[in-house]
C-alpha cells in the first residue's frame, strides 16, 4: 500500500492498531478497578467463593494483582480458604455437624443425606428413642448388623410423614411380619382399593400394580389393553410360520411374542403382530423407522 509516496506495511499497521486499542481499553479497565477498589476490599469477605467474586466484578487474577494489589491478597486467602473448606459453602455437614464424612450435596454428608431427605432428620432421633434396636422384637442395632450386615430399618407408620412419632424402627423379619398383617387383613377383598383386576376382571392372580395381576399390568402399560386382542386376532398363532400357541409354550417355555410393527407408542391392532421366537427376529429387520 502506498500513500502521498510513503509504503506502509498493511500487516503491521493493523497490529499496531490493535495493540493501541488493548492498551487503551486496559488503562480504562485500570481506572475502574482503581475506582472500585474500596467497595472491593470491603466485599470480597461477604463472599464464599473466590469464583463468584471475579465474575461480580467481571475481572481476572492478573488485573487484580497488577492494580488493586491489596484486594489480590485478600482474594488470594479466599481461594486458600475454599481448597481447604469442606465444602464449597459448607464448613461442616448441616446436620451432624461434623466433616468426618465427605460431603455428598447440599450442605450433607454421606452419611446424612439420606437421613434429611426421607426422614426430615429424625432418623438417628428415632433410633435413640427406640433405645437402638428392633421395638418388636428387641434385637439391638449392633447384634443385628453383625448378623445381617445390615442396620435396622426406619420405617413410616402412615403415610410419607417424617414425624418422630410417625417413625418405627425394625428388624426385617419383624417389618416383613407387620406388612403380612396388613395383607391378610384384606378379608375378602383382592387389594386394598380393588374388589378384582382392572384388565381381566380375575380374582385368582394375585394383585400386582395399579390394580392389575401380572399378566395385565405389563399389557395395559406396553400395549394398552390389546396385547390379547391382538392374539385373538392372529388366531392364537404366528402371523408368519403358523406355530400355534400352545406349541409354542411347550417348545419355548413362553408365550407368542406381540410387538409393534412401526411406532412404540401405537397400540393398535394394526401396529401388533404376533410372532414366534424364530420369526420374530426377521419382523422386528422389516420394521419400518417410527420417524
Amino acid at each position: 500500500m502506498v500513500e502521498r509516496g510513503f509504503a506502509i506495511d498493511l500487516k503491521a499497521f493493523v497490529e499496531a492498531k490493535k495493540k493501541t486499542h488493548e492498551d487503551a481499553r486496559t488503562r480504562v479497565k485500570g481506572a475502574r478497578l482503581l475506582e472500585k477498589e474500596d467497595e472491593m476490599f470491603r466485599a470480597i469477605d461477604s463472599f464464599t467463593h473466590h469464583g463468584r467474586f471475579l465474575l461480580q466484578y467481571d475481572v481476572t487474577e492478573e488485573e487484580l494483582e497488577k492494580y488493586v494489589p491489596a484486594v489480590f491478597e485478600k482474594y488470594q486467602k479466599l481461594k486458600r480458604e475454599v481448597k481447604s473448606r469442606w465444602a464449597r459453602n459448607y464448613l461442616r455437614c448441616r446436620l451432624c455437624g461434623k466433616t468426618k464424612y465427605k460431603h455428598l450435596r447440599e450442605g450433607y454428608c454421606t452419611n446424612c443425606w439420606y437421613d434429611a431427605i426421607a426422614f426430615g432428620g429424625n432418623r438417628e432421633k428415632a433410633l435413640e428413642r427406640a433405645r437402638q434396636s428392633c421395638e418388636d422384637c428387641g434385637i439391638s442395632r449392633d447384634e443385628y448388623n453383625k448378623k445381617s450386615g445390615n442396620d435396622l430399618n426406619v420405617v413410616k407408620k402412615v403415610g410419607d410423614g417424617s414425624d418422630l412419632e410417625n417413625l418405627i424402627v425394625l428388624c426385617s423379619s419383624c417389618m416383613f411380619k407387620r406388612n403380612m398383617s396388613k395383607s391378610n387383613s384384606l378379608g375378602d377383598r383382592w387389594s386394598r382399593k380393588y374388589e378384582k383386576c382392572r384388565g381381566c376382571g380375575t380374582t385368582t392372580d394375585e394383585h400386582f400394580q395399579h390394580g392389575y395381576c401380572l399378566r395385565c399390568f405389563y399389557d395395559y402399560r406396553d400395549f394398552g389393553g390389546n396385547r390379547e386382542k391382538a392374539m385373538m386376532a392372529a388366531g392364537e398363532k404366528c402371523e408368519k410360520c403358523g406355530l400355534k400357541r400352545t406349541e409354542h409354550k411347550k417348545r419355548f417355555g413362553k408365550d407368542l411374542n406381540v410387538i409393534h410393527l412401526r411406532s412404540t407408542k401405537d397400540h393398535s391392532l394394526k401396529n401388533l403382530g404376533v410372532y414366534c421366537n424364530k420369526c420374530m427376529g426377521g419382523a422386528r429387520r422389516r420394521q419400518k423407522p417410527s420417524w
